[in-house]
């Protein structure tokens, strides 16, 4: 019975203790709960608070504050918290039997207990082999209850750990994975660690268990963290390297204080020597890297240098274009017959150009010379929509470039790997890759590896728009080499006569500012000045006016932003547009997440790669695996009894655990970033003045090029100019245009 609303004074103002007997929420990244707990006489009270890895079964001694919430009632605030592992037999089953220990359910916890009673958890932990005496199961399968046991102590110590320091307690797993039982010592011997690639965490985080620990700012462990920092950290601008002066003024700034005694110099030289950077002199500069990115890149330089020498058996392709032409009553210009040429002579090949000059025309070609040579052509896309959107216009099977190289999540590294490469290839004559602005060197590494022998790659792409989000700018530097086979699709086919957007597209990216004011043909400017009224008018636009007097429907319409923060960025924007378009009506169901509410109807994004996440095909119910980062899908149900999230991502539903909302964002309204490699029927762009290094030529072209009917900008006119005028692309350090053409 829930005696706490009717009588407020029942408990302790001040203290409450009970057992815990239904976790209602939990933040896996900060560890924020909301729980029911039990006292001896069966009264139960609500409690929230800072309490990571909490479990049914456990007892607390918490002392804190109630508050009446609008919405739940009367709460407990817990602000400290005393928590007791089970130590009797009810107690202990509930712990085991709700899911607390991988691999034990109600039926195992009741034979643990019939067999142990009291003394199962010291069993469980101390002496695993006795758990075989019971009849079912193995010596095998004790070990591995066991050690599931034992990984949830760890982990659990771990988060409590890193909670007393505000660290992020996801960050327990990976330390978990990488240091075993280990983990909590090393920590407390290098907070530091948190900071490696391996295990994720943000140096302020290292910084301040290390501070309490009494670590020195100038601490080896914390130079050489700092240093590997800046590298990793300078990979989201896109960064294979960094120059080594630009490294040591980098970490000086980064660690706070002046390297009069060269501390930062002597570091870099010992993480050189232990082969966690890598210090070398290339093209007369003195350069940094970490050493996957150099692989990559050496790697990939030597591939495209070896392919671009050698040329398949020669074929004459001017019959079958004429026969494609022929059959589908179009007429190819000379550039366009180049380019299948090109293509189907090549092992490597780009084909580059802007919106409506015909590079899905040239896909379609392709694979039409492939199928008549018999040659088995297989295309790919760095994002689920650009490969949908091949699959619908060339009646081609297309899929993500992560799908078709089988990414899969290494348990062990901690990293994606892929089970296509140079020991399983992949099965074709002819890969297409689309979209290739967007492909960092990572991930052409892996496209290269796991390509056939003798097999071409022809690669396409519009190399004026934004370069990809992670490290090099590969698609540039094949072009640049002059090495690769190229042509450059320069005509404009498509929307020419009864659309504005392709040609006001093609005069941003010649640093021309379009005649904004004229209003028509799918290229509309509302000027605006005030970032309020501007969220007012987007919000209008969505809501009512595109969907009502140009009959486009709400789920054809996207939102492009510049920016996350703001008034016009996407989390302020997405909250409005939320209300807006799918208010609470009493009957939908919603689940919070920290400080976001997903509610049924929602339309949200993936915002990571999530290879072990299962999806279901709503028509066939055929099962698949993976769900990648920029997939946009509709909430379709949300369970609050087990709090699951259902996400129909375009007739694939996932089914998101509490634990796993963190990899969902609102996308109403998205980035430029994040729009790449798709297009939507209508665009609303609404720049921010809020992050002024954001506003270039190349954001500017890349939103508009998105829209493929209707294209709205919200914005004054002079800002548009001045985005057109800012040529800034921020100059990347890679060297994989040197590398192919003067090798390494």
């Amino acid at each position: 019975m829930d005696l706490s609303n009717e009588f407020p004074g029942y408990f302790d103002e001040n203290e409450v203790t009970g057992l815990v007997t239904d976790i209602i929420f939990s933040n896996p990244i900060n560890g924020y709960t909301v729980a029911k707990i039990s006292d001896e006489n069966g009264v139960t009270v609500t409690v929230t608070g800072i309490m990571p890895y909490l479990s049914c079964g456990e007892s607390l001694i918490a002392s804190g504050s109630y508050e009446d919430n609008s919405r739940f009632g009367k709460q407990f605030n817990i602000e400290k918290c005393d928590r007791y592992l089970p130590d009797t037999t009810e107690d202990i089953f509930l712990f085991l039997s709700t899911g607390s220990v991988k691999g034990i359910g109600p039926v195992i916890a009741g034979l643990i207990l019939e067999r142990f009673g009291e003394n199962a958890l010291a069993v469980m932990a101390e002496d695993p082999a006795r758990l075989s005496e019971i009849k079912g199961i193995s010596r095998d399968s004790a070990k591995l209850l066991s050690r599931s046991y034992r990984e949830f102590l760890s982990v659990r110590e771990l988060c409590l750990f890193l909670s007393r320091y505000d660290a992020d307690i996801s960050l327990a797993m990976p330390l978990f994975k990488e240091y075993g039982e280990d983990a909590e010592s090393i920590l407390n011997e290098d907070p530091y660690i948190l900071t490696s690639p391996l295990i994720g965490g943000k140096f302020s985080e290292a910084d301040s268990i290390a501070s309490a620990l009494g670590f020195s700012p100038d601490s080896d462990n914390r130079v050489k963290a700092a240093v590997l920092y800046e590298l990793s950290y300078n990979t989201n601008f896109g960064h294979c390297f960094i120059p080594y002066e630009k490294l040591v003024g980098l970490s000086m700034g980064f660690l706070g204080f002046e390297d009069e005694s060269g501390l930062i110099e002597r570091n870099i030289d010992e993480l050189s020597e232990e082969g966690k950077l890598v210090r070398l002199s290339y093209s007369d500069y003195d350069v940094c890297y970490l050493p996957d990115l150099i692989e990559a890149e050496r790697y990939c330089a030597a591939k495209v240098r070896e392919m671009s020498r050698k040329a398949p058996s020669r074929t004459d392709t001017s019959k079958h274009v004429e026969n494609f032409a022929s059959l589908y009553g179009i007429e190819l210009n000379s550039d366009q017959k180049k380019a299948a040429e090109v293509a189907i002579n090549s092992r490597i090949s780009v084909i580059t150009g802007g919106p409506g000059t015909g590079k899905t025309l040239i896909i379609r070609l392709i694979l039409s010379i492939g199928r008549i040579l018999g040659k088995t052509v297989l295309a790919a896309a760095p994002t689920g929509r650009a490969a949908k959107r091949i699959t619908e216009l060339c009646s081609a099977e297309a899929s993500t470039i992560h799908r078709l190289l089988g990414a899969q999540f290494s348990e062990n590294s901690l990293s994606t790997v892929f089970s296509k490469n140079e020991e399983e290839p992949l099965d074709c004559d002819i890969l297409i890759v689309d979209e290739a602005s967007m492909i960092d060197i990572r991930l052409f590494e892996a496209l290269l590896k796991a390509l056939p022998e003798k097999a071409s790659l022809v690669i396409i792409g519009d190399s004026d728009q934004l370069p990809s989000v992670g490290p090099g700018d590969v698609l540039r530097g094949l072009i640049d080499s002059g090495a690769v086979e190229t042509v450059k699709l320069t005509k404009i086919y498509r929307q020419s006569e009864s659309s504005n957007i392709v040609s006001f597209a093609h005069m941003i990216n010649g640093d021309e500012v379009p005649p904004l004011s004229l209003n028509e043909k799918g290229f509309y400017r509302i000027q605006s000045y005030n970032p309020e009224l501007i969220a007012q008018t987007v919000t209008d636009l969505y809501m009512r006016r595109l969907p009502v007097n140009m009959k486009i429907p709400p789920e054809d319409i996207q939102v492009l932003l510049t920016t996350r923060i703001g008034t016009l960025g996407t989390v302020s924007l997405n909250a409005r547009l939320q209300e807006a378009l799918n208010p609470q009506n009493g009957v939908k169901n919603e689940r919070k997440f920290g400080n976001v509410t997903f509610r049924e109807g929602d339309k949200v994004m993936q915002i990571k790669n999530d290879y072990l996440l299962e999806t279901e095909d709503e028509i066939t119910g055929e099962k698949s695996y993976g769900v990648f980062n920029g997939d946009i899908g509709f909430i379709n149900g949300i369970d609050n009894s087990n709090g699951t999230v259902s996400v129909n991502f375009d007739g694939k539903v996932a089914v998101y655990k509490s634990e796993a909302l963190f990899e969902l964002e609102h996308a109403w309204a998205i980035t430029v970033h994040k729009a790449q490699g798709s297009e939507y029927k209508a665009v609303i762009f609404a720049p921010s003045m809020q992050v002024k290094k954001l506003l270039t030529k190349k954001i500017l072209y890349t939103a508009v090029t998105r829209a493929e009917d209707v294209f709205v900008l919200v914005a004054q006119d002079e800002l548009i100019s001045a985005m057109i005028e800012n040529r800034n692309t921020g100059k990347r350090y890679t060297f994989l245009r040197s590398r192919i053409v003067n090798g390494d």
